[in-house]
C-alpha cells in the first residue's frame, strides 16, 4: 500500500503518481494500491491504464507501455488537511 504527498499549487489534489519498483520477477502478478486518491472520478473509472516503464525493456527499444489489469479507482476515507 502506497500514499503520496499531495500535488504541488493544489487545495489538497492527490491525481499524478511516479514511483521506482525494483528487482521484480518477470512472470510474477504484482498488486500495488494507491490509498489517498481523493478525487470523485478518474479516467482509471473509464478503462485507462497506468504507465510502465521498463529499463530493461527500454534497452530493446520499448518506451512507455499501458500496464495492468482490474485498475480500479475510486475517493475513499482519506482527507487533505491543509498545513499552512
Amino acid at each position: 500500500t502506497t500514499s503520496f504527498s499531495c500535488d504541488v499549487n493544489t487545495r489538497g489534489h492527490t491525481q499524478w503518481f511516479f514511483f521506482r519498483v525494483r528487482n521484480m520477477s518477470p512472470r510474477a502478478k504484482y498488486r500495488i494500491a494507491i490509498v489517498n486518491m481523493m478525487k470523485p472520478d478518474s479516467l482509471f473509472s473509464a478503462g485507462m491504464r497506468p504507465l510502465l516503464y521498463s529499463t530493461t525493456d527500454a534497452a530493446r527499444g520499448v518506451g512507455w507501455v499501458r500496464c495492468g489489469e482490474n485498475v480500479c479507482y475510486f475517493a475513499n476515507q482519506y482527507t487533505y488537511v491543509p498545513t499552512s
